[in-house]
C-alpha cells in the first residue's frame, strides 16, 4: 500500500517545467501567497503564486490554466534551519523544493523569498511539526441491500505531555488526476493533503477526546466501489489550526489555493497565505477490494 501512495504522490515530486499559459488577469492588484508542504519522504515543497483580484471573475478559464497563469517563477528562495541557509530548486513554474530536507521537528525554520532582482518580497517562519502517531486507520463498504455505505476510521493516540492539533483530508484519486497538469507538480497537489472542500477535510483537537486516544469515523456519501479513497492525516501548529478554521468558516479550499486571505491573515510577512511544516501520513485504499 505504501508503494501505491507514493506512485500517487510521485506525480508532483518529479517532473519538468510546464510551457506558460497566459491568462490576463490584473497582476498589478495581487499580493504574493506562499503554501508549503513536506513529502513523506521528507522534501520541502513551496510554492509561490499571486492571489485573484477580488474582481476576477475566471469564467471561462479550467482550473488548471488559472493556478498555472498564477505561479511566480525564477524566484529566490532560501530557508534557514539550524543556523544554516539553503536554496530550494525550482522543479515547476512557481514550485520550488528543497530534496531531502531533514527537517527535525521541533526546530524553527525561517524562510525568505526574493524577486529576480534579489530583493527580498516575503519572509515567514514556522516550526516543523511531528508526524501525527496513527494507531489505526482503514476504510472499507458494507453492504446495505443495494447500496454500499463507506466508512474511514481512524485513530490517533494523544500526546501525554501537550497539547496537538491535526487536519484529515480524504481524497480520491480521480479528483487529484484532474488537477494534476499532465503530472506537474502544482499548488493543487502541495494542498491535496488539506482539501477544504464538500466537507472532506477536518479540523482535529485533542483536548476535545477524553483518554490518551482521537477516534474518528466518518461515513463517506461521496465515495463509491471504483475509487480509490486517498487519506492524509497531518499534524499542525495551533495557528495553522486557526487559520484552517478560519478558511473552514468563508469560502473554502479554491479560495485558499488562490490566497484569498483577507479574513484570515497568515504568517508570511510581505504577503498571503500560510508557511507550514507538517508531513502527512497519507494511505490509499482500492474501495473495490474493501467491501463487506
Amino acid at each position: 500500500m505504501k508503494t501505491l501512495v507514493y506512485s500517487l504522490f510521485l506525480v508532483l515530486f518529479f517532473s519538468c517545467k510546464p510551457e506558460e499559459k497566459v491568462i490576463p488577469f490584473p497582476q498589478q492588484e495581487a499580493k504574493w501567497v506562499i503554501n508549503s508542504r513536506i513529502s513523506e519522504e521528507g522534501s520541502l515543497w513551496v510554492g509561490v503564486s499571486y492571489s485573484l483580484p477580488p474582481d476576477y471573475s475566471g469564467r471561462g478559464n479550467s482550473i488548471i490554466e488559472l493556478l498555472e497563469s498564477m505561479m511566480i517563477d525564477s524566484l529566490q528562495l532560501e530557508i534557514e534551519y539550524q543556523g544554516q541557509w539553503q536554496a530550494l530548486d525550482e522543479s515547476a513554474k512557481g514550485i520550488y523544493v528543497l530534496h531531502n530536507a531533514q527537517l527535525e521537528a521541533g526546530y524553527t525554520v525561517h524562510i525568505k523569498v526574493k524577486d529576480r532582482s534579489g530583493n527580498t518580497k516575503l519572509m515567514a517562519s514556522s516550526v516543523v511539526q511531528e508526524i501525527a502517531d496513527v494507531r489505526y486507520l482503514d476504510a472499507y463498504g458494507i453492504k446495505r441491500g443495494l447500496d454500499t455505505v463507506y466508512k474511514m476510521n481512524l485513530t490517533l493516540a494523544k500526546p501525554a505531555d501537550t497539547e496537538a492539533w491535526y487536519v484529515l483530508s480524504l481524497n480520491r484519486s480521480s479528483d487529484l488526476r484532474k488537477i494534476q497538469n499532465g503530472g506537474r507538480p502544482t499548488l493543487g497537489n502541495i494542498l491535496m493533503d488539506r482539501n477544504i472542500t464538500d466537507k472532506r477535510a477536518f479540523l482535529i483537537r485533542a483536548a476535545d477526546y477524553p483518554g490518551d486516544s482521537i477516534h474518528i469515523q466518518k461515513e463517506i456519501s461521496w465515495l463509491n466501489g471504483s475509487d480509490t479513497l486517498l487519506v492524509h492525516v497531518s499534524r499542525i501548529e495551533k495557528p495553522y489550526f486557526v487559520f484552517l478554521e478560519a478558511v473552514l468558516r468563508s469560502s473554502g479550499w479554491f479560495q485558499q489555493l488562490l490566497g484569498d486571505a483577507v479574513n484570515y491573515p497568515g504568517n508570511v510577512q510581505g504577503g498571503l497565505g500560510y508557511f507550514t511544516l507538517h508531513r502527512g501520513v497519507n494511505r490509499a485504499f482500492i474501495m473495490k477490494n474493501r467491501v463487506r
